[in-house]
């Protein structure tokens, strides 16, 4: 190992966001990007771009990190210190929170994911965008900045088909390398099943933005029901069934508490004391770990879907977003549950059918993961290569 440390400049990920998706993303990217520099024989110092600051779990990680306030407004001047430090870096690697690089979320923020790529390419350092959903970009402006802003990427990695599709849209098909979302590549515990009782324990994963009637989000992403209503429904109907014991599992906790998806499922524990409050997760890992202990998992918060998924644990993704389509087509998933196209009442019954076909959806979790580990080995195997060609 060389003694001077390769420096990879970490934008879009965090150790610091209640959102344990986000947290996801960046803890099993640094391990995959910590396999491949050892395997091109260089020691890593990971420089981290942060953005948010609900919660804290770099000590969750091993690797040497040092920490950078990311402000769009702090780093408009080349002088300042985020644009120095950004120079400074040997590669930046842009995973863009997993699904914000698209205007579908608003200007502002698309403005954001934009910037930060252009800020590495104006000072000249290789750009690389780890799996993510990319786009769709509705805008023309937006395409076109996204479109300049990728052909001048040292690569660009999608985790499902229908960004790869988007890619091919834009002109860029020979710039995609379709990946999975790393996730997969989580570390976690495996801990004993709760079903040592005989009993079936079924896992609702809530999410606050799509329940709490505030944020509006049934006209926002297009769904067919209030997920109030569908949530509700889902664990009555869980309950009513013998043997059935339903936990109540939060993926994203927030200062604000009509963010705080913990908050809302102590609510519901209140309102439905059979149901088990799963606790507050104290980071990515450890959600994950504490999934894997469940029978079924049905869930609104994507990452939390896959920790079910990559651990073993037949899921129902209930998806607001192409994303969540996206990729569990890739992986030939059979039982994806769509917010935006399906009834309430073909919501709960998917839900509801999963135990009956546990076998056939075990099989394909089985072969899913080959897929997706399988797909992130050529992603790792990639990154070794680049970072051969690096300076040292």
């Amino acid at each position: 190992m060389t003694s001077n440390p390769l420096r990879i400049g970490l934008l879009w990920h965090t150790l610091r966001s209640g959102n344990l998706g986000c947290g996801a993303l960046t803890i099993a990217n640094m391990s995959l990007l910590d396999e491949a520099a050892r395997a091109a024989g260089r020691e890593v110092e990971f420089h981290l771009f942060e953005f948010a600051s609900d919660a804290d779990y770099r000590s969750s990680v091993s690797f040497p990190v040092v920490e950078h306030h990311f402000s769009v407004k702090k780093s408009l001047t080349p002088g300042s210190p985020v644009a120095r430090a950004m120079a400074e870096c040997d590669i930046a690697v842009d995973i863009g929170s997993g699904d914000s690089f698209t205007d579908i979320y608003g200007w502002r923020r698309f403005f954001n994911l934009a910037w930060s790529k252009y800020l590495a390419l104006r000072a000249s350092v290789p750009l690389l965008l780890s799996p993510q959903t990319i786009g769709p970009f509705e805008r023309r402006s937006c395409r076109f900045a996204a479109a300049m802003l990728m052909r001048r990427a040292l690569r660009v990695y999608t985790r499902d088909r229908q960004s790869t599709a988007c890619m091919a849209e834009l002109g860029l098909q020979d710039r995609a390398r379709e990946s999975i979302d790393v996730a997969f590549r989580l570390p976690f515990e495996r801990r004993e099943k709760f079903n040592v009782d005989g009993k079936v324990h079924y896992g609702l994963n809530i999410s606050a933005l799509l329940y709490r009637p505030e944020h509006r989000s049934r006209e926002r992403f297009s769904l067919t029901c209030e997920n109030a209503d569908l949530v509700d429904t889902l664990i009555e109907k869980l309950l009513a069934v013998p043997d059935v014991e339903v936990h109540l599992v939060s993926h994203l906790l927030a200062n604000d508490v009509r963010h705080d998806d913990h908050v809302l499922c102590r609510e519901l524990h209140e309102r439905y004391p059979q149901t088990v409050l799963m606790p507050c997760f104290s980071s990515p890992s450890e959600a994950k770990s504490e999934i894997s202990r469940l029978d079924f998992l049905a869930g609104s918060r994507m990452h939390a879907t896959i920790a079910a998924f990559s651990s073993g644990v037949p899921v129902v993704p209930l998806g607001y977003s192409r994303k969540f389509v996206g990729l569990y087509e890739t992986l030939g998933y059979p039982l994806i549950g769509d917010c935006s196209r399906q009834t309430k009442e073909d919501l709960v019954a998917l839900v509801l059918s999963a135990e009956g076909r546990k076998e056939s959806l075990l099989a394909a979790l089985e072969s899913g993961n080959v897929l997706a580990l399988g797909r992130l080995e050529a992603y790792r195997d990639d990154l070794t290569q680049i970072i051969a060609g690096l300076p040292r």
